[in-house]
């Protein structure tokens, strides 16, 4: 189940790569350098996207996230969700691994 904390993660994310940067390859290379050497951050970031991503929320709310954290601009929520999973994509966000959980 998705929690608020959740999205702040995202919104978070968004607000510090893309907010203020309208190339979403200039964004995502600032992302990748600061992403590849917190993994821990990593997955906890990659963990809040997938539950975005996968859970059925109030019609504005991924619009909005994504209107006002990343300063594109979305229509609607299947706009917003395809900005998202670019992100997620483009940030190789899939391949974070929980290093907490090998250590058991």
């Amino acid at each position: 189940m998705i929690s608020q904390d959740d999205l702040d993660i995202v919104s978070e994310f968004l607000v510090r790569f893309y907010h203020q940067e309208p190339d979403y390859f200039e964004a995502t290379i600032r992302a990748l350098q600061v992403l590849k050497d917190r993994h821990q951050y990593k997955w906890e970031l990659a963990a809040a996207f997938r539950k975005v991503l996968e859970s059925s929320l109030p019609e504005d709310t991924l619009r909005d996230l994504v209107l006002f954290s990343a300063n594109r601009f979305v229509q609607n929520h299947e706009d917003a969700k395809a900005v998202l999973k670019r992100i997620y994509d483009d940030n190789i966000l899939y391949t974070a691994v929980d290093f907490d959980d090998l250590k058991d």
